[in-house]
């Protein structure tokens, strides 16, 4: 008997800390235009002055404020703004391949955070996040040049560092999507895609 007394006590304790937890006042508040307000920063965040936002017309843009949109192709296979495309994104651009003095992939791909290179004295292998053995050929990252697939169609694999047959020089920039893409792009596209873009 003394048992059930002691449950009843601690029930309704219980539920007296629930029924003032959920209607107090900071729990009630909602403020009027939360809506309005949140469309209204979702562009301009982190934007500097002048910046363009995700309502800009891009026609009624001028052109140096054009020429700072980052625009990546490969997160969906369209263009769209970096800020706004559906993944992790690094975009490594032919300044930045310039002033680093990359020289192959593997160096560019081991400044990238989540990018690791190893090395069996043969191949060189991308690992992403942890994953990526040796002997796997990078047979489940994704490389493309200007949108077009360049893994081999053999071992699903392609070659970096000294074997890499892209010339650094002519690359203009160079966009990095993390995380699975295989149902835009095929088995090869499971731990990211590298979407190289050359000078025109």
């Amino acid at each position: 008997m003394k048992f059930l007394k002691k449950c009843e006590i601690a029930l309704t304790g219980i539920l007296v800390v629930f029924l003032l937890g959920f209607f107090s006042p900071a729990f009630l508040y909602c403020a009027p235009d939360e809506e309005k307000e949140d469309s209204e920063m979702k562009g301009s965040l982190n934007a500097p002055s002048g910046a363009v936002t995700s309502g800009d017309d891009l026609t009624q843009i001028s052109l140096e404020d054009l020429s700072k949109i980052e625009v990546v192709y490969a997160a969906s296979k369209t263009n769209q703004k970096s800020s706004e495309a559906p993944a992790s994104i690094s975009i490594i651009t032919s300044k930045e391949i310039r002033e680093q003095g990359y020289r192959t992939m593997n160096d560019l791909l081991k400044s990238v955070r989540d990018f690791y290179i190893t090395n069996d004295r043969q191949y060189s292998y991308i690992g992403i996040r942890g994953f990526g053995s040796l002997g796997g050929f990078n047979s489940r990252i994704l490389l493309l040049v200007d949108g077009h697939r360049i893994n081999d169609g053999v071992y699903d694999s392609f070659l970096t560092g000294q074997q890499d047959m892209i010339d650094m020089d002519i690359v203009d920039r160079v966009e990095i999507i993390r995380g699975p893409a295989s149902s835009l792009y095929g088995s090869n596209a499971f731990f990211g895609i590298i979407n190289i873009i050359t000078k025109q």
